[in-house]
């Protein structure tokens, strides 16, 4: 697993975040408005599975190794050189409607592209996929502003039941 640690300007509209990477851009900008922002500085932690693999495998892919996804600022604050290394890198999140997004980032016949966009594919053989260390979030999650009221956990989609005193 490679570590890599980024400060992400996280002042920056989602929209000036993907036109300052200089990178060929193809987003639906309906997705781009639903990117987590997170938060502070990053430590992220690349992974490869070199298989096909859903946006629910590969959610217990993170689970399993410790991690959440990493929010685009951070994928996108990598080095250029760093994300060359690995030739295509992404994550994913769900958006308010709990339908899974994707930010990827790719170097293919020496252009290099961030595609945002909604998923209902599988990811192929050989992505690198960024995470965050969920211990190192403590009660800070990374979802999307909901425009209608949190009712299910933004990492693992368990119903929250939530008592008010």
């Amino acid at each position: 697993m490679k570590t890599y640690k980024v400060k992400p300007n996280r002042n920056q509209s989602p929209e000036e975040m993907l036109k300052a990477t200089g990178y060929k851009l193809y987003t639906d900008s309906d997705v781009v408005k639903t990117i987590p922002k997170g938060e502070g500085e990053s430590e992220m932690h690349f992974f490869k599975l070199d298989r096909y693999v859903t946006d629910e495998e590969l959610e217990k892919e993170y689970t399993d190794r410790g991690l959440i996804p990493a929010d685009p600022y951070s994928m996108l604050a990598l080095p250029t050189k760093d994300l060359d290394e690995m030739k295509y890198v992404g994550t994913h999140w769900k958006d308010a409607d709990r339908k899974w997004c994707f930010a990827a980032w790719s170097l293919w016949r020496g252009e290099r592209y961030v595609h945002v966009s909604r998923r209902d594919a599988h990811w192929r053989g050989p992505w690198f996929f960024a995470g965050l260390r969920k211990l190192d979030l403590g009660a800070k999650t990374l979802e999307s502003k909901p425009s209608k009221p949190l009712t299910f956990c933004p990492f693992c989609q368990h119903e929250l039941k939530i008592t008010i005193e």
